[in-house]
């Protein structure tokens, strides 16, 4: 939303709003719920027992119907799917919340760093950074190609948004699990290197012919 949106918008128009949405959707009902899933599913966190794949599924249901995100998301999806209207008062309360979620994720960045010696971790910040910002567009290019009949625009559009760097509560949602620290500098790595990827990535789609 604050990188992949304005880009798409400037690069290709309209077409940027269709894939933000598509995205968002994506995120939100599959991508982020299969993300705690595996998370909380990992035999290595504080309270979990390795055991047969059902109990451990058992053991993920149960922990997503009691995530605040994952609740949060469910009630917006259910009101945008019902046309349900929120009270005036609220709707601005929550309007007003949600306008300061994105400088609010940057200070949580910037305080979980504050201070933190991180000098051992460099490989793996290196190794999400690479994920991200490579690995990630070229896989997802490696998929739109195999799509028949997908829109070139929205094809362009999904690379790209697909090339920025991780969520804004990326390391929200890494801190419930010990490793706020680390996803704080992965994401500050990928923030900065984007801007160099992404520049090399908007001249080649931006090419003649």
């Amino acid at each position: 939303g604050f990188i992949g949106y304005p880009l798409v918008l400037q690069l290709l128009g309209p077409v940027a709003a269709v894939a933000l949405a598509l995205c968002m959707l994506i995120e939100n009902l599959v991508l982020i719920p299969l993300a705690l899933a595996v998370a909380d599913s990992d035999p290595g966190e504080a309270g979990a027992h390795p055991g047969r794949w059902h109990e451990t599924f058992a053991r993920s249901l149960r922990s997503l119907s009691t995530n605040p995100l994952i609740l949060s998301i469910a009630l917006g999806f259910g009101f945008a799917v019902t046309g349900l209207q929120l009270p005036e008062v609220l709707s601005r309360t929550i309007g007003l919340l949600a306008m300061a979620c994105g400088p609010l994720a940057l200070f949580v960045i910037g305080g979980s760093l504050a201070g933190r010696a991180l000098r051992h971790q460099w490989r793996d910040v290196a190794a999400i950074t690479l994920g991200k910002l490579l690995l990630h567009p070229l896989a997802v290019f490696a998929v739109v190609l195999l799509l028949p009949g997908m829109d070139p625009q929205l094809r362009t559009a999904v690379v790209v948004f697909s090339a920025v760097p991780m969520m804004g509560i990326y390391s929200v949602l890494a801190q419930q699990h010990g490793q706020d620290d680390m996803a704080s500098a992965a994401q500050l790595g990928a923030t900065v290197t984007s801007f160099f990827t992404l520049t090399l990535l908007v001249w080649f789609l931006a090419r003649p012919g």
